[in-house]
C-alpha cells in the first residue's frame, strides 16, 4: 500500500524506501521480500529474482533448524 502510494504522489526514492523497507518492515519482514522480489522483477533481474526467493528460503529455514539445533 505504501509503495503504490508513494508512487501515485511521486515522492523521492529515499523515502519511498523509508516508508516501504523501513516502516513495513519494521512490522514484517515477508513485506520487504516481496517488495525486492518484484523490483528484481520489474527490472527483468529474472536470474537474480530466482536465487533471490530460492535462497532466503533456503536460509531461512537453514537458519531456524540451526537455532533449534542449537538450543537442544
Amino acid at each position: 500500500m505504501f509503495y503504490v502510494l508513494s508512487e501515485k504522489f511521486s515522492l523521492s526514492q529515499e523515502v519511498r524506501l523509508l516508508l516501504t523497507v523501513g516502516f513495513c518492515g519494521g512490522f514484517t519482514t515477508f513485506s520487504t521480500f516481496s517488495a525486492d522480489g518484484l523490483m528484481l522483477l520489474r527490472s527483468g533481474a529474472y536470474s537474480s529474482f530466482f536465487l533471490y526467493s530460492v535462497g532466503s528460503v533456503i536460509l531461512g529455514i537453514i537458519a531456524v533448524l540451526a537455532g533449534m539445533w542449537l538450543v537442544k
